[in-house]
C-alpha cells in the first residue's frame, strides 16, 4: 500500500468514526428526549411566550410567540456589543497611547489601570460595577431631574437622543450601493439618483429624524437615549475590561513602528503628536487591527454574562424558553447559532 492510498484509507476511518460517534449521541439524545416526552422541533417558537420582557426596542408583550420574543433578546445583545465596541476602541486607543507616553505618571496610571482589569475576572469586575451603580448613585428624584439634558441616577441614564436613526442608516446606506451601481452615469444624473434613493428609503423605513429629549416622570425619566442600570453596568463593564487588552494591542502596534520612522518625522521638523497621528499609527494598523477584532469578538460573547445582573440579552431570553418549554436542544442550537453567525459576520 502507497502512502497515498494509507493516507485517504486513515482519513476515511477517521471520518468514519466521527460519524459513528455523531449517531452514537444522536441516538440517545432521541431516546432520552422521547422518554421524558419532549417533542423536538422549532414549532414552539409560533407558540404565546406568556413572559415579560423589561427592556425592549420592538413592541413586545406576553402574548407575543417566543420567535419575537427570540428578535427581542437578539437586538439586546447586539446593542451592548455595538455599544462596547465602540467604547473599548476608544478607550483603547486612548489608553494605548497613554501607555507609550515619556511622562512616568501618566504611563504609570494607565500600566496599572491595564494590569488591574486584565487579572480581575470580569464577572466579578460586573458585579461590582453593578452594586456601585445601585448604591453609589443617587436615588431618582422627578424634582432634581425636571429640565436636566442628562439624568443620571441608581436606575440608568438618560440623554437626548435621535428618533429615526434607522430611517437615516437605510437611506445611507442605499445611497451607497446606487452610488458603486451607477458610477458610470453623468454626474448630476448620479447625484440626483442618489438623492432621491437615499430619501425614499429613509421615509419608507421609519420617522423622519428628530431630537427626543428626556422629561422628568412619575417614577422615572421618559423620553430620551435610556440606558438602564442593567444596561449601563454591561457597556461600562464590557468597554472597560476589553480596554485594558486593547490597550496593550495598541501600544505594541505602535512599537512595532521602526524608530527610524520616528526620526525622519523628527528630522522634517514634525512634532510628537503629528509624528504619531501620520507617520507611526497608519503603520501600526496592519499590527493592530487583527488582533482588536479578536476582542471585539470577544466583546459580542462576553455580553453573555448579561444574565448575572439581569439584563434581558439572548442567552437571559432562551434561558426562560427553555424554563417554559423544556426545549434545552434548541435553545442551545439558537444561541450558538446565533452567535457564530454574528461574530464571522464581524
Amino acid at each position: 500500500m502507497n502512502a497515498r492510498t494509507r493516507a485517504i484509507a486513515l482519513q476515511a476511518l477517521l471520518a468514519a468514526a466521527v460519524l459513528a460517534g455523531l449517531g452514537w449521541l444522536g441516538q440517545n439524545l432521541a431516546t432520552n428526549l422521547e422518554s421524558r416526552n419532549i417533542a423536538t422541533g422549532f414549532g414552539f417558537l409560533s407558540n404565546p411566550a406568556g413572559f415579560a420582557i423589561g427592556e425592549s426596542h420592538l413592541q413586545y408583550g406576553p402574548a407575543d410567540s417566543f420567535g419575537r420574543a427570540l428578535v427581542v433578546g437578539l437586538l439586546n445583545t447586539l446593542k451592548v456589543a455595538a455599544l462596547s465596541i465602540l467604547l473599548s476602541t476608544v478607550l483603547g486607543f486612548a489608553l494605548g497611547l497613554a501607555r507609550t507616553s515619556s511622562h512616568p505618571l501618566v504611563s504609570g496610571l494607565t500600566r496599572s489601570y491595564v494590569e488591574l482589569v486584565r487579572n480581575v475576572p470580569l464577572l466579578l469586575q460586573l458585579l461590582f460595577l453593578y452594586a456601585l451603580i445601585l448604591n453609589a448613585l443617587p436615588a431618582y428624584d422627578p424634582a432634581s431631574a425636571a429640565g436636566q439634558l442628562v439624568v443620571l441616577s441608581n436606575r440608568g441614564l438618560a440623554m437626548p437622543g435621535l428618533v429615526g436613526v434607522g430611517g437615516v442608516a437605510a437611506g445611507l446606506l442605499a445611497a451607497a450601493a446606487v452610488w458603486r451601481l451607477f458610477r458610470r452615469l453623468d454626474a448630476r444624473l448620479r447625484f440626483a439618483l442618489v438623492a432621491t434613493t437615499a430619501v425614499g428609503a429613509s421615509w419608507l423605513v421609519g420617522a423622519p429624524l428628530r431630537l427626543d429629549l428626556p422629561a422628568a416622570g412619575r417614577f422615572n425619566v421618559e423620553g430620551g437615549w435610556q440606558l438602564s442600570a442593567e444596561l449601563l453596568t454591561l457597556v461600562l463593564g464590557l468597554s472597560l475590561y476589553t480596554a485594558g487588552y486593547l490597550a496593550e494591542i495598541v501600544r505594541g502596534g505602535l512599537a512595532s513602528v521602526p524608530t527610524g520612522q520616528r526620526e525622519a518625522a523628527a528630522a522634517l521638523g514634525l512634532t510628537g503628536a503629528r509624528t504619531t497621528w501620520h507617520v507611526v499609527l497608519p503603520q501600526a494598523m496592519r499590527a493592530i487591527v487583527p488582533p482588536m477584532t479578536s476582542w471585539h469578538l470577544n466583546s459580542v460573547k462576553n455580553s453573555s454574562l448579561a444574565i448575572a445582573v439581569g439584563y434581558p440579552d439572548l442567552v437571559s431570553v432562551v434561558d426562560t424558553i427553555i424554563n417554559q418549554t423544556g426545549q434545552a436542544v434548541e435553545g442551545v442550537f439558537i444561541i450558538v447559532g446565533t452567535y457564530l453567525t454574528v461574530n464571522l459576520l464581524i
